[in-house]
C-alpha cells in the first residue's frame, strides 16, 4: 500500500503540494508557540546581582487568584527588619545578607541601581584596586565608569545631584556555581552601609535577602527549610533567582503564557481548517479515480487506507521539515515581544526538542484526521454514484450536519451579543468565544453557504455577455463542494486573524472612551 501511495503522490504532486505547504506552516507555527509556552514555564532572566547567592529570599510578589494565574505585583514587596536574623538562624545557612535597591542616575542621565557594599559579595564582585566604601559619600564602581580611586563622581538621587568619592574599583569575580566569570547586567555601583541607609526610605526593611548555603547543603532543600521556618517569604534557587532580582521576568512569563497559549490555539485551528480544506479539494478532484478503484474491487477501507498513507507520507515529511524553522520563528517572536514591552530585554527563551516533537505529532495527527473526515464519504460512496458525482456534485448536506451548523452559528451570534446585556470581563470572554463558534459553524455549512451565495448571484451573472464569467458560474454551481473547500479555509483564516488583530484595539479604544467619559470635573490637574 505504501508503494501505491508513493506512486499516487508522484502522479498527484500538484494536489499534495498544498497539503505539504499547509502542514509545513502548521508545524512551524506550533513549534514557535511551543517554545514560547515552554519559555513561560522555564524561561526568564538569568540572575546577575545574585549569582553568588545559593538562595535568594523575597516576599510574596503576587496575589493568589482562585482557578487562574496569580496576579504579579509590579512593585517590590519588602521584607521586615527581623527577616534577615530569622533567615540567618535557619540550619544550613552560612551567611544571610539583606539587600536594598537605591535608584540613582549619572550626570548623563543614565539610570542605574546601587546597593550597599555588603551585598557586593552576592554578585560576586571583588575589589581590583582601592578600598571599600566606608563613609556617607564613598562609592565603589566597576570599570565601565572609567574612574580611578580618589576621583570624583556625580550621582543623582531623586533628581538631587551629589558628589561622591570613588574609593575602589570592583570587577566580577568567579561564579561559584558555574566556575566562570560572572557577567553583570549593567554598571555596578556600591555605596557604604551608611550611605545606602541614608538614601533607603524604608528604614530597617530590606528588599531581598541573599543566602549562602553551608557545605554540602542543597539550595533547594535550604529554600524549603527557610519557607517553612520564616513566615511570609519565598525562596528562589537556580535561574528562578532572576525572578526576584528583576520583577519584570515573573510577570513576563505569565503574560507570555497567556499570549502564546492564545496564539497557539488560533494557529492550530487555522492550520487544521486550511489542511482539511486543501485535502478535501484534492480528494474531491480525484473522485473518478476512487470510483474506478472501487469498480475494480477495492474495498472502502482499502481506498481510505491509501488516502491515509498518502497523507501520512506527505505530512510526515512536511512536519519534520517545518519544525526546524519554528525555532527561528520563536526567536523572532521573542525579539518582537521584547521590542513591544511584553517581555523585558534579556528575557531568555527556553529551547528544547519537546516543542518540535509536539508540533510533528500534532501536525501529522491533524492532517491524518482531516484526511479521514474529507475522504470518508467519498471512498464509501457506491462506484456508480461516485462516477456520476465526479461530473456534477449535489449541494444537499446531511440533516445532522445542517442542524449542527445552524446551532453553532446561532450560538455564536448569541455569544457575540452577550456584552450588550452583561458588561465587564464575563461579557468580553463570551464575545471572544463567539468567533470560534461562528468559524466552526461556517466550516460545517461551507458548501451550503457557497451554493446559497451562487444562487443569489446567478440572475446578475447570467445577464453578463462575458463567456468566461458565465462558464465560471456554471462550473462553480456544478461543483459547490470543491469551491467551498477552497474558499472556506481562507475565509476562516482571515476571520481568526482579524479577531486577533482588531479585538485588542477595539477594547483599548472603548476603555479610552469610557475613561474620558468618567472624568466629569471641569479641570484636571496633574
Amino acid at each position: 500500500m505504501f508503494t501505491l501511495a508513493k506512486a499516487s503522490i508522484r502522479h498527484h504532486r500538484g494536489g499534495f503540494a498544498g497539503v505539504f505547504v499547509a502542514v509545513f506552516l502548521c508545524a512551524a507555527l506550533i513549534t514557535a508557540m511551543g517554545v514560547l509556552i515552554e519559555s513561560g514555564l522555564r524561561g526568564g532572566i538569568a540572575p546577575q546581582r545574585f549569582q553568588g547567592a545559593d538562595v535568594v529570599v523575597g516576599a510574596q510578589q503576587s496575589h493568589p487568584v482562585v482557578e487562574d494565574m496569580d496576579a504579579p505585583f509590579s512593585e517590590r514587596v519588602l521584607l521586615p527588619a527581623d527577616a534577615v536574623a530569622q533567615i540567618a538562624a535557619v540550619p544550613g545557612v552560612d551567611d544571610a545578607v539583606g539587600t536594598v535597591e537605591i535608584p540613582l542616575a549619572t550626570a548623563d542621565g543614565e539610570s542605574l541601581s546601587a546597593a550597599g557594599w555588603e551585598s557586593a559579595a552576592l554578585a560576586p564582585y571583588a575589589l581590583s584596586s582601592g578600598d571599600a566604601p566606608l563613609r556617607d559619600k564613598d562609592v565603589a564602581v566597576d570599570e565601565s565608569f572609567g574612574a580611578e580611586p580618589g576621583s570624583r563622581l556625580v550621582l543623582s538621587h531623586g533628581g538631587v545631584p551629589a558628589e561622591y568619592t570613588v574609593t575602589g574599583i570592583v570587577s566580577p569575580g568567579v561564579s561559584p556555581e558555574a566556575g566562570t566569570e560572572a557577567g553583570p547586567a549593567g554598571p555596578a555601583v556600591f555605596l557604604s552601609s551608611e550611605g545606602a541607609a541614608a538614601l533607603w526610605p524604608h528604614g530597617d526593611a530590606v528588599a531581598t535577602v541573599g543566602v549562602v548555603a553551608g557545605p554540602d547543603v542543597r539550595p533547594e532543600q535550604l529554600s524549603a527549610d527557610i519557607e517553612s521556618r520564616v513566615a511570609g517569604v519565598v525562596g528562589y534557587t537556580g535561574d528562578r533567582r532572576g525572578d526576584v532580582e528583576n520583577l519584570g521576568g515573573s510577570a513576563a512569563r505569565s503574560m507570555l503564557l497567556l499570549f502564546s497559549g492564545s496564539l497557539a490555539g488560533v494557529a492550530l485551528m487555522t492550520a487544521v481548517f486550511v489542511t482539511a480544506g486543501t485535502l478535501s479539494l484534492s480528494i474531491l478532484g480525484r473522485r473518478r479515480e476512487f470510483a474506478m478503484l472501487r469498480a475494480v474491487g477495492a474495498g472502502p477501507n482499502q481506498t481510505l487506507g491509501l488516502v491515509v498513507r498518502e497523507v501520512l507520507l506527505v505530512s510526515g515529511a512536511a512536519a519534520v521539515l517545518g519544525a526546524a524553522p519554528g525555532f527561528l520563528l520563536a526567536g523572532f517572536l521573542g525579539s518582537q515581544f521584547a521590542a513591544a514591552g511584553v517581555i523585558p530585554e534579556g528575557f531568555r527563551l527556553a529551547f528544547s526538542p519537546l516543542p518540535a516533537l509536539a508540533a510533528v505529532i500534532i501536525s501529522i495527527a491533524a492532517a491524518v484526521g482531516a484526511s479521514l473526515v474529507a475522504a470518508r464519504s467519498t471512498v464509501r460512496t457506491a462506484p456508480t454514484t461516485a462516477l456520476r458525482e465526479s461530473v456534477t456534485e449535489k449541494t444537499q448536506l446531511g440533516r445532522g450536519r445542517v442542524i449542527t451548523g445552524l446551532v453553532l452559528l446561532g450560538s455564536g451570534l448569541v455569544a457575540a451579543l452577550v456584552p450588550v446585556a452583561l458588561p465587564g470581563t464575563a461579557g468580553l470572554a463570551a464575545a471572544a468565544s463567539s468567533i470560534l463558534l461562528l468559524v466552526i459553524g461556517a466550516g460545517v455549512l461551507g458548501p451550503w453557504l457557497v451554493a446559497a451565495v451562487l444562487k443569489l448571484l446567478q440572475p446578475l451573472v447570467r445577464r453578463s455577455t462575458s463567456a468566461s464569467l458565465i462558464l465560471a458560474e456554471a462550473n462553480a454551481t456544478a461543483f459547490p463542494r470543491r469551491l467551498a473547500s477552497g474558499i472556506i479555509p481562507l475565509a476562516l483564516a482571515i476571520a481568526l486573524g482579524s479577531v486577533q488583530f482588531f479585538m485588542p484595539t477595539t477594547v483599548a479604544a472603548e476603555a479610552d472612551r469610557q475613561s474620558r467619559d468618567g472624568v466629569v470635573a471641569g479641570y484636571l490637574v496633574s
